[in-house]
This record gives structure tokens, C-alpha cells and sequence, in this order.
């Protein structure tokens, strides 16, 4: 790689991080961020009961639950207890104020930022290729839905970040297994646990990797002896890091991260999501789910490569027979495979309880994407060894194009429904998305609802009813005097504001079309945003005399 190159790489990286910065005050609030934020209130207080007990006395203290008795108690907090911090760092005292939340925001797209730096350098790693690695940097950031979430998914995000993040140092310890590589892999596997327990996958996959590189050595007791140090090094600060980050285990550690595991296997979230067509509770979706979901939300293209990149693979694995890999970079490729099926296979397997889309496992993405790159790595060598010298310009140039067309497609639907990219859908999902799929299940379309009503309302009081609880939180992203202007109730309202939820395109007061029968009872349709042609939000002005309909 020349200078130059290196340059215009980090050049376009910088742009990325400059977009960011300009586009992270942008986006609503979503289901999940009070609720984790409270989860790192509620661990600061735990240890500053530990550290300064007095202080854990006072009424401010009080008001808080008691790790123990809290019932999300079993969440990592790695990423909350730094930001509610950086909450006193930059004088935050007001957990309504829009300015937590931006910081929260920034923070959010800062560490997708640094996951997308480290799954270059894990495409890098594995291709050799600095272009193919910009172009799987490419493909990361412009995932649609992955751009918009990346920005205030404290959860999904993140934890997709860190396990890029250790994925990375993961080839790098199988690649060379010294205590160096197992430290840093110790590291980043104990911050992605932390994020989410489905973490475990890490140190699971890597000492299955170990064990079978020893089984199939020419040597094995020799093997052995020369992985055992590097070996109980990333076993020894994985547990102590892991610990460390996580509180809740201070006092049990065995047991309290037994009985978070099994939590996580059956999740209590016992409401009902919308697919093909149908209300499905969270803990009776069937098998498919996932494999539906990352159909109709990710670029076509992304997925054509898969389907080709698994095809490749397999072939590589069963010319290695037994063996099942012979290099480096084929024991990657089985990796992601592992890294991709494995999960997916396992949620399957135990019935998870599975809502809001395939969120809950955007984390196998990063092997996704890798396994789409291979695809694209193997049509390019395909025609180097296949297609005439005559014929292999226009080869190549004809597959670059298709790449830039699809990176260029998945531009312009991000440019086009910002800040909404969160309901990107591909056109395999069909032309009745909002009759067969949830649209905005995080309500981040409720913040600009609420901006709609505070400007062009000016009385001092403005009712309104939400049809969620997010339609309520993202009041926190206007300013404090309309804050103040509005009130949130369940009758007597002026304004009624739906994302349409748990309604098969319609609303909640009862299984009629959503927009002519609202218009209907409530009155007319003053706001909505449409995306692709299906409508994610909707204000709905009560008619004053229609005593009826105001005291639904």
C-alpha cells in the first residue's frame, strides 16, 4: 500500500467520523436508552455504596434501586456507567435535557465508529487487499438500518461494535498465539460479554479453535505445550476482565452470570410482534424469523455475495477434508462461518424469545458481511482464471460497477429517508410492508411528531395521547420551554400521535383502515412521514366537538 493510499484511507475515514458529528443530533429516542441509562444510575449507586457508604445515604441516593432488588440487575453496564459519568463531566443535571441525550448519541456512533476501523483491518487482515477492505468498510456503514441505529442503539450496536472489535484480535491470537494477542483478546471478548451475554461466543469459539488446531498439528503434545501459556493467559484476564466490568458478579460470580445466562435464554419480553402479516408473540416466533428478517432489511446485493461466499467456502472446507482448513485464511473463512451459523443456529435450536426485527443479533453481521466479501473476493478470482486476458478488463470492470450501483442505491436510500434509514426494507420485503412487518418499533419518528405540534401549536398547553411510551420520552429532545407546553394524557386530548404498532396497519381503537378511520373519530391527518411509501408516524388533530372521540 502506497502513501498516497494510505492517505486517501484515512482521509475517507475522517469524512465518516465528520458526517457522524454532523448527523448525531439528528435522530429521536428510542425504546431502550432510559431504561439502560437507569441501569447505569442504578450500578453507580452500588458502588458507591462500596467505596463511600455515607454518601450512598443521602436522599438523592435513596431514590434510587438497590442493585440487588433491581430488576435488570443482570444487564452489562460497561457502556452506561462511563456515559451517566460523562452526564457530571460535562454538568448535565437534567436527565430531561436534550443535551444527554446527544451525548449518548455521539458516544453510540463513536464506537461504531471504532468497529468499523477494526473490521477494515479484519478484511485487511484477511484479504490482503486494501480496496476489498474499503469496500467491506463501505458495506458496514451503508447498511441502512446499521447507519441509523448506530447512532442511538446502546445495545445492539455497541455490542456488534465490541464483537467486531474481538473478532479482529481473534484471528489475530489464532494466527499467533502469544500472550500479547491473548491479552487484547481477553480484553475485547470481556467488554462484548458486557455489552450482552451472548458474548460467551467468544471465548467458546476461541477454545474451540485451540483445541482443534492442537488435534489436527502434525505434533499435538508438542502443540500443546507451545499454545498452553498464551492459552491460560487469555483464560485468566478474560475471567478477571470480566468480572471487573461487571458488578453484578462482584458477589457471586458464578452464580449471578449462571443466572444471567439463563435469563437471556428466555427473555421476559411476553408481547407480540408483526410478521408476514401476523401478531406472533416474542416467545412463539418460528425458525425463520431471523433468516426473514435479514432477507428483506439487507442490501441485495450483500446478500447474493453470501450466498456466494458460502458456496466458495464450502468448497475450500471439503478440499481440506477432515482437516477442514489447511491455511490461515482458510481457518478464517470457517470462522465466520462458525461466527455467522453458529448463533443463528442456536437461537433457532432454543426457541429464543426473538422481537423488533433481528436486532438482537445484528452481532453476527460483521461475519455477514465477511462471508459477502468472500464471495466477492472469489468472483474476482474466478475471472482471473477463468475469462480470457481480452475479456478480463470488462470482467472486472462489470463487477465493480454492480458493486458501486449497490453502494450507490444503498447512498441514496440513506440521503432520502434520514433520519428514518431505521425502516429500510429491500424490495424482497414486498410492496405491503406496513400490513405484514413492524415499521418503527423504536419510535425514533415520534421526535419529529412532537416537533411538528410544539411549532405550529402556540398555546401554553397542548394534550396530547401517545400510543406509546416513546411517543412520551422523545419530548426530552425539545427544548425545555415546549417540553413544558406539552402534556401527555389518555383522554381529553388535542392531539393523538401513533407509529401504528400492535395495530396490522391500523390503530388502537379498532381493526379499521388506519388513516380514513382515524380521520374518522379523531379528525384530520395534520403530520406524517412516509418511507418508501409507507407511513411510519402520523398526527391526528381531535375535533374539539366531538365529545365522543376526545374521551376515548
Amino acid at each position: 500500500m502506497t502513501k498516497k493510499t494510505k492517505i486517501l484511507i484515512i482521509t475517507g475515514f475522517m469524512l465518516y467520523l465528520l458526517i457522524g458529528l454532523t448527523l448525531f443530533d439528528d435522530y429521536g429516542i428510542s425504546w431502550d436508552e432510559l431504561i439502560s441509562r437507569y441501569n447505569g444510575v442504578v450500578t453507580i449507586k452500588y458502588l458507591v455504596s462500596l467505596v463511600a457508604p455515607g454518601m450512598a445515604n443521602s436522599p438523592a441516593m435513596q431514590a434510587i434501586p438497590d442493585l440487588h432488588t433491581w430488576i435488570d440487575r443482570d444487564y452489562g453496564v460497561v457502556f452506561e456507567v462511563p456515559l451517566v459519568l460523562m452526564e457530571k463531566v460535562l454538568g448535565i443535571e437534567d436527565n430531561h435535557s436534550p443535551a444527554l441525550y446527544r451525548m449518548r448519541h455521539l458516544f453510540n456512533f463513536l464506537i461504531f465508529f471504532v468497529g468499523v476501523i477494526f473490521f477494515y483491518r479484519l478484511v485487511l487482515h484477511r484479504f490482503k487487499h486494501w480496496l476489498l477492505a474499503v469496500t467491506g468498510a463501505l458495506f458496514l456503514i451503508l447498511s441502512p438500518r446499521i447507519f441509523a441505529e448506530s447512532f442511538y442503539n446502546n445495545k445492539d450496536i455497541v455490542f456488534l461494535s465490541f464483537f467486531i472489535i474481538a473478532t479482529y484480535f481473534l484471528v489475530r491470537f489464532l494466527d499467533a498465539k502469544t500472550g500479547r494477542n491473548a491479552f487484547w483478546l481477553a480484553l475485547a471478548s470481556a467488554l462484548a460479554i458486557n455489552i450482552r451475554i451472548l458474548g460467551v461466543i467468544l471465548p467458546a469459539v476461541t477454545l474451540g479453535f485451540v483445541f482443534w488446531d492442537m488435534v489436527t498439528a502434525a505434533k499435538p503434545v508438542e502443540e500443546e505445550k507451545k499454545m498452553a501459556p498464551a492459552v491460560l493467559v487469555f483464560v485468566g484476564f478474560f475471567i478477571a476482565f470480566t468480572i471487573l466490568f461487571w458488578p453484578y458478579l462482584w458477589e457471586n460470580p458464578a452464580g449471578n452470570f449462571i443466572q444471567a445466562f439463563s435469563n437471556m435464554s428466555r427473555f421476559r419480553w411476553k408481547y407480540t410482534v408483526l410478521y408476514l402479516g401476523e401478531f406472533v408473540y416474542a416467545t412463539q416466533v418460528p425458525w425463520h424469523y431471523i433468516p426473514v428478517w435479514i432477507g428483506i432489511t439487507t442490501p441485495v446485493l450483500y446478500l447474493i455475495l453470501f450466498g456466494l461466499g458460502v458456496a466458495f467456502m464450502l468448497a475450500r472446507m471439503a478440499r481440506s477434508g477432515w482437516r477442514l482448513y489447511r491455511s490461515p485464511e482458510d481457518r478464517q473463512d470457517v470462522l465466520f462461518l462458525a461466527l455467522f451459523f453458529g448463533p443463528l443456529l442456536a437461537v433457532i435450536l432454543m426457541n429464543s424469545v426473538l422481537y423488533d426485527g433481528w436486532r438482537q443479533m445484528y452481532f453476527i453481521y460483521g461475519a455477514f458481511l465477511m462471508i459477502s466479501l468472500r464471495g466477492l473476493y472469489g468472483l474476482w478470482a474466478w475471472g482471473k482464471s477463468m475469462i480470457t486476458p481480452a475479456r478480463l478488463n470488462g470482467w472486472q470492470y462489470s463487477l465493480a460497477a454492480v458493486v458501486l450501483l449497490s453502494l450507490g442505491a444503498a447512498l441514496v436510500a440513506i440521503i432520502r429517508n434520514h433520519p428514518h434509514q431505521n425502516v429500510y426494507f429491500n424490495p424482497l420485503a414486498g410492496d405491503k410492508v406496513d400490513q405484514t412487518f413492524e415499521r418503527d418499533y423504536w419510535g425514533i419518528s415520534y421526535r419529529q411528531a412532537l416537533e411538528y405540534i410544539v411549532k405550529h401549536d402556540k398555546r401554553n398547553t397542548i394534550r396530547v395521547k401517545a400510543n406509546t411510551g416513546t411517543g412520551i420520552t422523545n419530548e426530552y429532545m425539545l427544548s425545555k420551554p415546549d417540553q413544558q407546553r406539552l402534556q401527555f394524557v389518555q383522554k381529553d386530548f388535542d392531539y393523538y400521535v401513533t407509529e401504528y404498532r400492535w395495530s396490522l396497519g391500523n390503530d388502537p381503537y379498532g381493526q379499521r383502515p388506519d388513516k380514513q378511520y382515524l380521520q374518522q373519530v379523531l379528525g384530520p391527518e395534520v403530520f406524517t412521514i412516509e418511507v418508501d411509501d409507507f407511513r411510519i408516524i402520523g398526527v391526528y388533530k381531535a375535533r374539539q366537538s366531538d365529545a365522543a372521540a376526545l374521551r376515548k
